[in-house]
């Protein structure tokens, strides 16, 4: 019997996608998301390093919790779909740096310190019929490389950024032939607020209390709001702070501005749901024109799914690795200036 079918895995710090695939003819049949089970050890990825550092057991925790919910993930997708694990013919996971340290049990104390280097081998990962698409370095991801394979951004003409609004706020910019790549810690601050709002209304809510004069520019907030908490507002000011400076270290390493941007691509689970305006009003986006502002949905896992069916793009994907220029943000006097800068609304 011939295995068509196939599996793409995003592990991400908060969420995990899978879909299941024909693989010959290159079409999603279904997908399911669930939460990362590895936030009952930290919210973000720093959190998680830590708590293995510090405990003998911690990466095997880590390691069954993200095993178990890819399983559970899997068992739901083929029972859904009435078929069998004889059925499958391998499985694509990409993930950032960490993510895939955890899911291989590779040890990670090594990303918690400076020079944050990974563990990882380099390229394309493969045991048995599962493959992993490579990181780059650091922090930055195959979660990043699958984004920059879907959206095919290093064949692009100009000059076109890519951002994931997300827990590791990952981000790349092709221009003039060069990739440049870097990855800042934004942290959970848009995933669900102190009082359960998600981080898509959070943004329209603060843009509107600035409109109105109930929030000053330092981001304090005047005014008692049922809605968002101050502390909310100071979790959106360092995570939108620290996606502002690395976007605009990137454009200055390329000896670019905003305004000469073709394509400001932003990726995440928010897809379009994200109002632009009150993203550049909160100073979350550039102040650009919005009609260069792209939301791609989950494009980690879209690009998984491309690696998953076609071998040129997996081969792609080991090309866009070696050839990415990592800016390590660590340090830098410019990113540390602008994340100070950007912290004001």
């Amino acid at each position: 019997m011939t295995k068509k079918y196939g599996l793409a895995v995003d592990i991400g710090t908060t969420t995990i996608t899978a879909g299941l695939l024909d693989i010959a003819k290159k079409k999603e049949i279904t997908s399911l998301v669930d939460f990362n089970p590895q936030s009952a050890w930290g919210q973000d990825v720093v959190s998680r390093l830590d708590y293995c550092i510090k405990n003998k057991t911690g990466l095997q925790q880590l390691h069954n919790a993200v095993i178990k919910c890819v399983n559970r993930l899997i068992e739901r997708l083929l029972k859904e779909s009435r078929l069998g694990k004889r059925d499958l013919q391998k499985m694509v996971v990409v993930g950032n740096t960490a993510m895939e340290h955890f899911f291989l049990k590779i040890p990670a104390a090594s990303l918690a310190e400076a020079p944050y280097a990974s563990g990882l081998p380099k390229g394309v990962i493969e045991t048995k019929s599962i493959c992993l698409l490579p990181v780059i370095k650091s922090f930055v991801g195959s979660d990043l490389t699958a984004s920059i394979l879907y959206t095919k951004l290093t064949a692009k003409k100009g000059a076109n950024l890519l951002v994931d609004i997300g827990t590791n706020g990952e981000m790349a910019l092709s221009s003039a032939g060069k990739l440049f790549v870097a990855s800042t810690a934004a942290g959970p601050a848009f995933e669900i607020s102190d009082k359960g709002i998600l981080g898509t209304e959070i943004i329209d809510i603060i843009s509107s209390l600035l409109s109105g004069n109930a929030i000053d520019k330092t981001g304090k907030l005047k005014t008692e709001n049922i809605r968002i908490t101050q502390n909310d507002i100071r979790r959106i000011q360092v995570a939108k702070a620290a996606i502002m400076a690395g976007m605009l270290v990137l454009v200055n390493k390329a000896g670019l501005k905003f305004r000469d941007l073709d394509n400001l691509y932003v990726s995440g689970k928010f897809g379009s749901l994200i109002n632009k305006d009150a993203a550049i009003k909160i100073g979350l986006l550039p102040d650009i024109d919005t009609a260069r502002i792209k939301f791609i949905g989950n494009s980690a896992y879209k690009g998984a799914a491309l690696a998953l069916c076609s071998e040129s793009a997996m081969k792609k994907s080991e090309a866009i690795a070696k050839n990415a220029m990592h800016i390590s943000l660590f340090g830098r006097k410019d990113f540390q200036d602008e994340f100070v800068k950007n912290m004001r609304f």
